[in-house]
């Protein structure tokens, strides 16, 4: 799959939870590994909010899933 699948996914994923794409991102990294700490930025309080807002709300199993096939495939 490609970036544009990719951002599909994400796109569908948001608008089921009236989210951004990088929130449902955001989401996913947090979900996907407790060692990966994502640090998104925040040049603006806003973007902070938003980054927070993200903490909010769990993707389903079958988001996560669907985000994770969707995802480039990382090289061991």
């Amino acid at each position: 799959m490609g970036a544009k699948a990719l951002l599909t996914c994400l796109a569908d994923v948001a608008r089921a939870h009236d989210a951004s794409i990088s929130q449902v991102a955001l989401n996913w990294l947090l979900a996907r590994d407790s060692h990966v700490i994502p640090i998104p930025g925040a040049t603006k309080p806003h973007h902070a909010r938003a980054n927070l807002d993200a903490l909010r709300w769990r993707l389903s199993e079958t988001e996560f899933d669907a985000i994770d096939r969707a995802s480039p495939k990382r090289r061991a």
